[in-house]
């Protein structure tokens, strides 16, 4: 339950907006934004599967 909780919390609290002034500024920008999000991406799906295997 902890752990659920952790990810919302992390959800609310996603960079988007900096991500789309990432974008907005050129394409090693953009490269960078695409960064975060793989970034967020694996973290997400590495919290998932950890949150199944514990419970």
């Amino acid at each position: 339950m902890d752990d659920q909780l952790f990810v919302s919390k992390y959800l609310v609290k996603l960079p988007e907006k900096k991500i789309w002034k990432l974008y907005e500024k050129g394409t090693q920008s953009i490269e960078i934004g695409i960064n975060i999000i793989d970034f967020q991406i694996l973290f997400f799906s590495f919290l998932f599967t950890y949150s199944k295997l514990k419970f």
